[in-house]
C-alpha cells in the first residue's frame, strides 16, 4: 500500500502524499478504465471506437466511512 500511495505522488507531483483509500479508488478506476477501453475497441465494428473515449464516467464505490 505504501508503494502505491508513493507511486501516486509521485505521478501526480505531491509531496503532501495521498491517503490509502485515494489510492485505491484509483487504482479501480485506472483498471477499469483500460478493461473498458480494451473491450470497446475489440468489439467495434470499425476496429476503432464508436464513441469518444473524452465521453463522461462516473465510478460510484460505497464507502463505509
Amino acid at each position: 500500500m505504501t508503494q502505491l500511495q508513493k507511486v501516486i505522488a509521485e505521478e501526480l507531483n505531491v509531496s503532501s502524499g495521498v491517503f490509502g483509500n485515494d489510492a485505491i479508488r484509483g487504482l479501480v478506476w485506472r483498471c477499469l478504465a483500460r478493461a473498458t477501453l480494451t473491450a470497446r475497441k475489440a468489439t467495434s465494428k470499425k476496429g476503432g471506437l464508436d464513441t469518444d473515449p473524452d465521453d463522461e464516467s462516473i465510478l460510484t464505490m460505497l464507502c463505509d466511512g
